[in-house]
C-alpha cells in the first residue's frame, strides 16, 4: 500500500513538472512571436536611448552582449520570462493577498502566493506578458487585474488593450482571452461565432 501511495505522489509531481514545462514552452514561443529578434547591435525601440537586444531585453543595466550566440539569447529570454513571472506573481499577491510581512521601512507585502496559484494558466500568462512589456499592471490596469481575479473574462476583454500595441493586443486576445469567453459573451462583443456552436447552444 505504501509503495502505491508513493508512486501516486511521484506521478503527481511528474504531472505538475510536465505542466509547468509546457507552460514555460508556451510562454517562450509567445514572447518570441510578439517581441521578435532584435539586431545584434541593439535597437532603440522606445526612443529613450536605451537599446533593446535579443528577444525584447531592454539593456537598462548596460550589459555587454558582444559575442552572444543564439543559445545565449534564448537563455537571456528565459531569465527575463522568469523575472517577469516572479514580479507578476508578487504584484498580484500584493493586490489580493493579506500583507503579512513588514519591512524596516514600514512598507508591507504579501507572501500568500496561493492567490496566484489559483489563477488559470491563461490569466497568469496575461499578467506575465503585461509585466514583461509595461511593468506595473497593478496601477496601470487595475480593472483588468480585478476582472482576472474574479474570472470575469468579459471585463478582461474590455480592459486589456495597451495603447500603440495593436497587433500584440489582438494576438493576446486570440490566444489567452477568447478561449475563456462564453458564446453569449462573444456574440455580445460582436465576435464571429461558428453557426454550429450557436445551434448547439440553442439545443441545450
Amino acid at each position: 500500500m505504501k509503495a502505491k501511495m508513493d508512486g501516486t505522489k511521484v506521478n503527481q509531481k511528474l504531472e505538475v513538472g510536465w505542466s509547468l514545462k509546457m507552460n514555460e514552452d508556451k510562454l517562450t514561443n509567445w514572447f518570441k512571436s510578439v517581441e521578435g529578434e532584435h539586431p545584434e547591435g541593439g535597437k532603440d525601440v522606445e526612443g529613450d536611448g536605451v537599446l533593446t537586444y535579443g528577444w525584447g531585453h531592454k539593456n537598462i543595466e548596460g550589459r555587454d552582449f558582444t559575442g552572444f550566440t543564439d543559445k545565449d539569447w534564448d537563455s537571456l529570454l528565459q531569465e527575463d520570462i522568469k523575472d517577469a513571472r516572479a514580479r507578476a506573481k508578487q504584484q498580484y499577491t500584493n493586490m489580493f493577498g493579506k500583507h503579512n510581512v513588514k519591512l524596516p521601512s514600514g512598507s508591507t507585502y504579501s507572501t500568500q502566493y496561493e492567490v496566484w496559484d489559483m489563477l488559470s494558466e491563461d490569466a497568469q500568462s496575461i499578467l506575465t506578458d503585461f509585466t514583461f512589456n509595461v511593468g506595473n499592471f497593478s496601477k496601470s490596469y487595475p480593472k483588468m487585474t480585478e476582472a482576472l481575479h474574479k474570472k470575469d473574462w468579459m471585463t478582461v476583454a474590455k480592459e486589456f488593450e495597451r495603447p500603440g500595441l495593436g497587433t500584440r493586443n489582438s494576438r493576446l486576445f486570440n490566444k489567452f482571452i477568447y478561449p475563456n469567453l462564453s458564446i453569449d459573451e462573444k456574440m455580445e462583443l460582436g465576435i464571429p461565432v461558428e453557426k454550429s456552436l450557436i445551434n448547439s447552444m440553442k439545443g441545450m
